[in-house]
């Protein structure tokens, strides 16, 4: 169905897009509103698919067929209208729902009962249960009536305040939950109850999971206290969120040690490693910074004296505080010309008169910083 959409139809003459139409006016020139095929085809099928849908056939020679299909349809309605009637019956007085059989009816009366009956109350039938105004249930539903409901709900229910009871069938009062709830905060208390506390008694690790976690106080788990293996370990999470063995009991071998540990210090002192030493072929470096260097030279043989230079293996980054040298002929004594960073040269002179010969292996050692 569409609204006259000639171009003599009246526009918006009921609203905004709802035209119309003019019988026009010859004084002023406006035409009167002229219809199209279009608009009678959609005026048509309105009016035949009501009568058709309906269940009547158009005729031609009929003009009410229009009226019938109209009351057709409403009779319709009050027909089904009537169906539900006699499934929920309602009068002034309560309202009804039967069950398919019309055994029983779920029913709101006007004096503010809600239940279920049992049979037609034409055949005397009587509540099964009911709630009044004041909200108070009467009547009961029978377990042995119910499949499984003996299983679930006990025939009867008692109260108690026992805390030591084994009672299937009582249920716990308030007073017996308070009871258990004081008895549990005074055991807990007699361990630790809050930051601060101290374990009075031994705390104990089960073999099954032997590890103790310790928070930060975000709440994140920063590190384990492990048993396992015959070892004890405190396993430490490091930035980067890795977890990393730091501290190991060895009880095989009856020592602790630190694993994955670069440096360890004491009262914020580093403690020296084996690894703090740099030894090379003639020099130590020790971790205060001072040199230990040694070596041997050979001296050709020579009358009387001969100087030497001693280069070391590694420059001292300051100074040369100490170099001794020894002579594998004790007729010989040393002297210094000069000692640097880098080197020493000193004179080897003959001591006791001899055959004047000088030659052999110098050993030396250097001390510095």
């Amino acid at each position: 169905m569409h609204r006259i959409d000639t171009p003599t139809a009246q526009k918006d003459k009921f609203g905004q897009g709802k035209n119309g139409f003019t019988r026009g006016n010859p004084q002023t020139g406006t035409l009167a509103t002229k219809i199209d095929y279009l608009y009678c085809d959609a005026v048509q099928e309105e009016i035949a698919n009501v009568i058709e849908s309906a269940g009547f056939s158009l005729n031609k020679e009929k003009h009410d067929q229009l009226n019938h299909a109209i009351q057709q349809y409403v009779k319709t309605v009050n027909d089904k209208i009537d169906d539900i009637k006699k499934i929920y019956q309602y009068d002034v007085a309560e309202t009804r729902f039967y069950s398919p059989n019309k055994k029983m009816h779920f029913v709101f009366r006007n004096d503010g009962i809600i239940g279920v009956y049992s049979r037609e109350l034409s055949e005397n039938g009587s509540f099964l249960w009911y709630i009044n105004h004041d909200g108070i249930i009467n009547g009961k539903i029978a377990a042995s009536n119910v499949m499984g409901l003996n299983d679930m709900i006990p025939a009867a229910i008692k109260l108690s305040s026992e805390t030591n009871s084994t009672s299937e069938t009582d249920a716990a009062t308030s007073l017996a939950v308070k009871t258990v709830n004081d008895k549990l905060d005074r055991s807990l208390t007699q361990f630790v109850s809050k930051t601060g506390d101290t374990i009075q008694n031994c705390l104990m690790v089960s073999a099954d999971h032997p590890s103790l976690q310790l928070q930060n106080t975000t709440g994140q788990n920063m590190a384990h206290l492990l048993s396992d293996e015959g070892n004890f370990a405190l396993i430490y999470k490091n930035r980067a969120g890795t977890w990393e063995n730091k501290l190991l009991f060895d009880c095989v071998k009856n020592e602790w040690r630190f694993d994955n540990v670069g440096r360890v210090k004491i009262n914020h002192s580093n403690i020296v490693s084996m690894s703090d030493y740099q030894t090379n072929n003639g020099f130590r470096k020790s971790p205060d910074g001072y040199i230990h260097q040694w070596g041997e030279i050979v001296i050709a043989p020579t009358r009387d004296q001969v100087n030497f230079t001693v280069v070391f293996p590694v420059a001292f980054n300051e100074r040369c505080d100490f170099f001794q040298a020894v002579y594998r002929n004790d007729a010989c004594f040393i002297t210094e010309i000069q000692r640097t960073q880098t080197f020493f040269r000193g004179c080897l002179f003959e001591r006791l008169v001899g055959d004047g010969i000088i030659g052999g292996n110098l050993v030396w050692m250097a001390w510095g910083k």
